[in-house]
């Protein structure tokens, strides 16, 4: 079988509103951000290029980045971000599609719990059948990554942002198929609670107290539980 490349689409646009506004995509895990942590599996992944959606707030989040060792290919701005995940994705689709890419794995910023072999074996699957989309489905839940061919691509860049992706594709008469893994989906962190619960799947992680939030832009040590 020929090689495919697959590009990473992370999306860190979130306004963190359940956080009070703290960015989410900057709390610490596993001594890293959310964020670094995402795009560093993705990396090991073999994904490549790495590119990064930010909101029109996402500053503190493109200056973390900047300093990183986990450096994605490019961070993009989605200055309507609260507008709808759809354009989002539109906007790092968009990024992706100048590259040689054969398809992007669209990735959440906010799931630091995601696992390589996750995306390992959802890109190995659209390798194999080059469908339009695929989405992986865990024991719980529908959820990520969702890898869109090249094919696809123009119609998901046109996208409003109130769209959902899967289901204009199917509209469109694009066929989405699916993944089954054995294994619960990664936490969401949308929440403090998420949060919590996200930090205790880590392996000896310490105790949490409830409500414990980090203040963004305090030093990572700081800001530990």
């Amino acid at each position: 079988m020929t090689p495919c490349r697959v590009a990473a689409v992370i999306l860190a646009g979130g306004a963190s509103t359940r956080l009070g506004g703290s960015p989410k995509a900057l709390l610490p895990y596993a001594g890293r951000t959310i964020v670094e942590t995402v795009i560093a599996k993705a990396s090991e992944a073999g994904l490549n290029p790495l590119v990064v959606v930010v909101g029109s707030d996402g500053d503190a989040v493109r200056d973390t980045l900047e300093r990183s060792a986990v450096v994605p290919t490019q961070v993009v701005v989605n200055p309507f971000s609260a507008a709808g995940i759809a354009g989002s994705v539109a906007a790092g689709v968009r990024a992706a599609m100048t590259e040689d890419v054969d398809a992007v794995a669209v990735l959440l910023g906010d799931e630091p719990g995601i696992e390589v072999d996750s995306i390992h074996c959802v890109v190995g699957e659209w390798c194999r059948t080059r469908s339009a989309a695929i989405r992986a489905l865990y024991e719980d839940r529908p959820g990520h990554p969702v890898i869109l061919s090249r094919s696809v691509l123009a119609l998901v860049a046109s996208l409003p942002p109130s769209a959902r992706v899967l289901s204009e594709l199917a509209r469109a008469d694009r066929e989405v198929g699916s993944v089954v893994l054995a294994s619960p989906a990664p936490i969401d962190v949308d929440t403090a609670e998420d949060y919590e619960r996200a930090l205790k799947r880590l392996p000896q992680a310490p105790p949490v107290p409830a409500g414990t939030i980090p203040i963004a832009g305090e030093p990572l040590e700081s800001r530990r539980p």
